[in-house]
């Protein structure tokens, strides 16, 4: 008997759907296009010492009005206003650099950027400026700097803000007499009320209150963005219900044990979706069980592919439920969506998503998934 790979995945807030097809079929891989939108998945990767994580999570809330929050976001769909909310901290992180605290005002906030250690003879350039070492104290306890025509000093261990760096002389060694200094440099951030967000020019800093930065993006929004190392999508489907969908990466060491989300861990230096091990790249849908549950189900049901490859869709065919799909219906490189009751649990129904040939069936599954508004039977050419 073929191998059916059964999908069950309860969807807060919309139906929830049964999936069946074949996974010993190309079909399995154009139903790729469907699980990606019903259902939550991980993407694995190996590395040598790691494993990189793809999380798709979905999820789906009711529209009570026009503005959405998700996360740290402020979304008005109606006037594609977005607003994000950054906690004033220590230490942040922004779209992977992080940034340390040193000032903070009503109006103005100074973070320090990434740090870099120098070490030069004479000269070296740091964000396009020319920092030069022009003398050196008798006791080798502080130097004199030229910065854009600005001669300053500094002094061992004591950092100091110029034109927008932090400058830190850390030491000097002498052979001979050719003497070499070891700086730390990082950039300078400030965020004023008003003005463009320079870690992210995209936005615009509208208010420092309440120990929070927020922020305003310059554009409306469009459905989707990719804020702080996540991907996030919104659209608006049946009965005023957003679907919200969260994309993002992790990379998880092999060698440190660690229970990640949804039964997947880490043990031993090896990685495991509930009791198996995962030996290769691969994704996986969460909520895969053996099959067994038959058309008996408190669920809709999708059947993808016809009778040849689906053994549920063939039933419903020797059923008389629906006409005969084959090779030459719906025709060459057609695809059909069939909607019935579920004979077996009248409250449900079961779709059939088919074609005469693989060309056809995908055709089916892109159009369920982007056009389809509950027909009983729609032909796709």
């Amino acid at each position: 008997m073929k191998k059916i790979l059964f999908l069950l995945i309860l969807l807060p807030l919309v139906n929830a759907y049964v999936i069946y097809v074949n996974t010993s079929t190309p079909d399995y891989e154009n139903s790729k296009i469907l699980l990606n939108e019903l259902f939550d998945s991980r993407e694995i990767f190996f590395n040598d010492t790691y494993v990189k994580i793809v999380f798709n999570n979905i999820y789906y809330k009711p529209l009570v009005n026009s503005t959405v929050n998700i996360d740290n976001l402020t979304i008005n769909l109606d006037s594609g206003v977005l607003e994000y909310v950054i906690p004033i901290k220590e230490n942040i992180t922004i779209n992977g650099k992080s940034y340390k605290l040193l000032k903070k005002k009503n109006s103005e906030v100074i973070y320090k950027g990434e740090e870099k250690e120098i070490t030069t003879k004479y000269e070296f350039k740091f964000l396009n400026k020319s920092i030069k070492v022009e003398l050196i104290s008798l006791d080798g306890n502080s130097v004199t700097i030229k910065l854009d025509n600005k001669s300053v000093i500094l002094y061992k261990k004591e950092p100091k803000i110029i034109d927008n760096l932090v400058i830190e002389f850390c030491n000097y060694t002498k052979l001979l007499n050719s003497y070499s200094f070891t700086f730390k440099v990082s950039p300078i951030i400030i965020l004023k009320r008003g003005e463009e967000f320079p870690m992210d020019k995209r936005f615009l800093v509208e208010d420092i209150k309440d120990n929070k930065i927020i922020l305003k993006l310059k554009d409306k929004f469009n459905g989707s963005i990719s804020i702080n190392g996540k991907r996030y999508s919104i659209k608006k489907i049946k009965n005023s219900i957003l679907k919200i969908r969260i994309l993002y990466s992790k990379d998880f060491p092999l060698n440190e044990s660690e229970y990640i989300d949804n039964n997947f861990f880490i043990f031993n230096h090896s990685l495991y979706y509930k009791d198996k091990e995962i030996k290769e790249n691969k994704i996986i849908y969460l909520g895969e069980i053996n099959p067994g549950l038959g058309l008996d189900v408190n669920d809709d049901i999708i059947l993808i592919g016809g009778p040849v490859v689906n053994p549920y869709t063939k039933l419903l065919i020797k059923m008389n439920l629906i006409l005969n799909i084959s090779n030459t219906y719906p025709g060459d490189d057609k695809g059909l969506i069939i909607k019935i009751k579920n004979p077996q649990n009248p409250n449900h129904y079961i779709y059939i998503l088919a074609g005469s040939n693989r060309v056809g069936t995908k055709k089916a599954i892109n159009y369920f998934v982007n056009n389809y508004n509950g027909e009983n039977e729609v032909l796709v050419k």
